[in-house]
């Protein structure tokens, strides 16, 4: 069985807009195809990146829920 998966890379950092600080968000998908390729794109991402955190969404339906706005 192969399972889609997406890998995305967030960030985010406080910039101060109007001498009020403000948390800043971004990603970027950087990767989508099965899930044994994703997750060695994860393993080679955290050998460089200590604050990397892995969320692992699973569905019963097969539904990865990175379609819906604001997730991917």
């Amino acid at each position: 069985m192969t399972v889609a998966a997406s890998c995305v890379s967030a960030s985010t950092d406080v910039v101060t807009l109007e001498r009020l600080p403000v948390l800043r968000y971004s990603s970027t998908q950087i990767a989508q195809g099965p899930e044994r390729d994703i997750d060695a794109i994860t393993t080679r991402e955290a050998g460089f990146d200590p604050d990397l955190w892995v969320i692992e969404i699973e569905s019963r339906d097969g539904r990865t829920l990175l379609d819906q706005d604001g997730l991917a």
